[in-house]
């Protein structure tokens, strides 16, 4: 499976509703746009990046993002082939969101 089936396959196991993939980009300031690619509820922004690849830049570019726009959840692609073993209510716990 790819990227995008493993963790679609893994909202339907978790009965997350409204996912879809994220067209829209986000400009958080005049230099620096971001686009997640998937957002859930309308709400909830979803990321999956390259590990080795979250470093001060990106860092600051998810804070500017969360605080303009709302809540991103990052997930490293090294973990998709296990995403199966997290439930919707570990994200909740751990990220304090509703699903």
């Amino acid at each position: 499976m790819n990227e995008e089936q493993l963790f679609i396959e893994w909202c339907k196991n978790n009965q997350i509703p409204f996912v879809k993939k994220n067209t829209q980009t986000f400009f958080i300031s005049p230099r620096i746009s971001y686009t997640p690619k998937y957002i859930i509820n309308y709400k909830i922004f979803i990321d999956i990046i390259e590990d080795g690849n979250y470093d001060k830049q990106f860092e600051e570019k998810c804070k500017g993002f969360t605080q303009s726009f709302g809540q991103i959840i990052l997930i490293p692609r090294s973990i998709l082939p296990d995403l199966h073993k997290l439930t919707k209510n570990d994200i909740i716990n751990r990220f304090e969101v509703y699903i």
